[in-house]
């Protein structure tokens, strides 16, 4: 978005009196990310096999009572 304005990232934190992101920052939050991307992506993983069990679980009880009972 900077970049679309014109301005670099040292002109714009002069100009909201803000700091400048050092490497050592950048590094952190880029830490912070993956940790956060691992998070989102195990409860994904989550999600995914409680899904399956669900899927598979109506499978079943739909097979039970198609083969039970004779609605014929």
């Amino acid at each position: 978005m900077l970049g679309a304005l014109g301005f670099k990232t040292a002109q714009f934190a002069g100009i909201m009196g803000g700091n400048i992101e050092t490497e050592e920052d950048k590094m952190v939050a880029q830490v912070e990310v993956g940790k956060h991307m691992d998070i989102v992506i195990e409860k994904l993983r989550e999600e995914r096999k409680k899904a399956k069990r669900i899927k598979n679980y109506h499978f079943c009880y739909k097979f039970y009572i198609k083969n039970t009972y004779s609605f014929s």
